[in-house]
């Protein structure tokens, strides 16, 4: 399949075999100039429209997404889908961080149940985290906690970020960075 499939296509093939591109985040001016470019090529012509959030919604989601813009639109697109059609207003700061964190914990609720879902939520209050300081803050055994992150790398909530000496770190998936302790 590989060869038929991946070989063939110049775009897919480079993603395998070219030298990877690294490119830094786009400043928050420039991430607020694509998304105005992007209301208005999405607007009807010759309508008024409406901004869905606040800036301070775009800034508060380009500081808890560390300047990930695919991060940041794709906040952005979660909340207006679950706005009701009639609704005909910008979201505030408050508003948005309440309607993302019950859109996060939604997801979690459809993943998880009982107590594997409230230490994920533990960990995602974390946002980085060891299975020692899991087992900690939760008071479940480090056995426990290892049997909840194969479950949660298996479903792709969590990824193994790092190794320093005998600690593994491990991180939530992006999408849950609305429900860290440190994003108030």
């Amino acid at each position: 399949m590989f060869q038929q499939v991946i070989v063939p296509l110049p775009r897919v093939r480079s993603i395998f075999f070219d030298m990877p591109v690294h490119l830094d985040p786009l400043t928050l001016p420039e991430v607020k100039a694509v998304m105005e470019r992007r209301y208005t090529l999405l607007a009807v012509p010759n309508k008024a429209w409406i901004k869905p959030v606040d800036d301070i919604v775009v800034e508060s989601l380009y500081q808890t997404f560390s300047g990930k813009i695919r991060y940041v639109m794709n906040a952005i697109t979660s909340l207006v889908s679950h706005l009701p059609d009639s609704y005909a207003r910008t979201l505030s700061l408050e508003e948005a961080r309440t309607l993302l964190q019950g859109i996060a914990r939604s997801q979690v609720r459809s993943l998880l149940h009982g107590a594997e879902e409230a230490v994920f939520l533990e960990a995602a209050a974390l946002g980085r985290f060891t299975n020692t300081q899991l087992a900690t803050r939760t008071g479940k055994s480090k056995q426990q906690i290892q049997k909840y992150l194969k479950s949660w790398l298996a479903l792709n909530i969590v990824a193994h970020r790092e190794r320093e000496g005998r600690q593994q770190f491990y991180e939530t998936d992006p999408r849950f960075a609305v429900l860290r302790s440190d994003v108030a």
